[in-house]
């Protein structure tokens, strides 16, 4: 009589513990080797004909089929999960239910739960937030929804009320959704644009970052430049106006990209109210021509490069003047004698230096202060008459 092979033996010893349908599919020797619990199921390295099934071979009462035992942190019927108590989790979505000390509003429903997206409409609230989300209401057909349903349109019954819609001040009605109705005559938002409704041209009063020339956000739904559209996201021309300036939303130092005379460093022209070289400011002229002294030269506030526009001896190349506390060339400073090539090798024209050269008191120009070696000069002179009748006693 042959003996039995130890993987019969197993078989054998693990047929209480098995279906006997199981018990048919896997083979003795599967057992032998990888059962060290003995509870009939397969763990350990396996394969297609050994099909592995138990989550812990170091425990007899874990198997499949085995019985779940609540709330104890341990998957004895190796499905993944710790089967969780009557009222506890019951729909086994991982958050406790809110009568257990929990969070999860509707333990009965596996789809609600903290942090699940909400569904707006279907009459669950999904995230557990309090309350079904009412679904977004465009009634007007403005293309904005209504406060209530989540939007920001104040009126959804008149489809000339929304955001950035035109203003009109004075008129008791709040146009563009801003929480107010317009002043007229002012600015309201401080931007320097007077809004359309008070015949200016920006298109949202309320609002410091739009006004013609602003930098144009894409795809936000707002016309920050005032141009009439929201910028398209994806179709952005850099530099919409071919002057090889790039406008600023595309980090240029183009402040009006529909203009190509308009960009970082174009020539300036006075007083036009546009600011061609995007510093900022539109420069003030002092003359029609810029030129007020009639040198030539247009004043720096105009674009030129005189210094001073109202003194016609000032202006650049124009004779500097050793000395005398101006800057005559419009190089930034004075002459100085002695120390500038300007002045080395040349006679100081300058009287007060002229004075003391020809030992004769300057004469002082009307309206300015008299120089230091004039008033030095002077007052030696009264001194010395002051000692002249004391001398003449002590001779006697």
């Amino acid at each position: 009589m042959k003996p039995f092979s130890g993987g019969l033996l197993l078989a054998v010893l693990s047929s209480a513990s098995m279906p006997a349908s199981a018990l048919a599919q896997v083979p003795g020797f599967c057992l032998e080797y990888n059962d060290k619990d003995h509870d009939g199921s397969v763990y350990g390295v396996t394969g297609v004909v050994c099909p592995r099934d138990d989550c812990d071979d170091n425990n007899a009462s874990i198997h499949p089929g085995a019985t779940e035992i609540c709330g104890d942190n341990i998957d004895q019927d190796c499905d993944g999960l710790d089967l969780p108590c009557p009222g506890a989790d019951d729909d086994r979505d991982g958050f406790r239910a809110s009568s257990a000390g929990g969070d999860d509003c509707d333990d009965n429903d596996a789809s609600v739960h903290p942090g699940t997206p909400e569904i707006c409409g279907d009459g669950k609230d999904n995230d557990c937030q309090g309350g079904d989300q009412t679904c977004a209401t465009d009634a007007d057909q403005d293309g904005y929804a209504a406060v209530a349903s989540g939007g920001n349109d104040c009126n959804d019954d008149d489809p000339a009320i929304r955001p950035h819609a035109q203003e009109i001040c004075g008129d008791g009605i709040d146009q563009d959704c801003a929480g107010g109705d317009a002043p007229c005559g002012q600015d309201v938002d401080g931007d320097g644009h007077l809004s359309v409704a008070m015949g200016g041209d920006d298109c949202d009063d309320f609002d410091r970052a739009t006004s013609p020339g602003a930098v144009e956000v894409c795809g936000d739904g707002r016309d920050q430049d005032c141009n009439g559209t929201d910028l398209e996201c994806g179709t952005r021309n850099d530099d919409a106006d071919g002057d090889g300036h790039k406008s600023l939303s595309a980090q240029g130092d183009d402040c009006n990209d529909q203009e190509p005379t308009i960009y970082g460093g174009a020539p300036e022209t006075c007083g036009d109210g546009i600011d061609q070289d995007c510093n900022g400011v539109d420069p003030s002229c002092q003359a029609a021509d810029g030129d007020s002294d009639g040198d030539g030269f247009r004043s720096v506030e105009a674009g030129g490069d005189d210094c001073n526009d109202n003194d016609a001896s000032i202006h650049p190349g124009a004779q500097e003047v050793c000395g005398d506390g101006r800057d005559q060339d419009c190089d930034g400073a004075d002459a100085i004698p002695n120390e500038d090539a300007v002045c080395l090798g040349l006679a100081t024209t300058n009287p007060a230096f002229a004075a003391i050269r020809d030992h004769q008191a300057p004469r002082e120009t009307a309206g300015e202060p008299p120089s230091c070696c004039a008033v030095g000069r002077s007052t030696t002179i009264s001194f010395l008459l002051l000692l002249l009748p004391w001398a003449l006693i002590r001779r006697r």
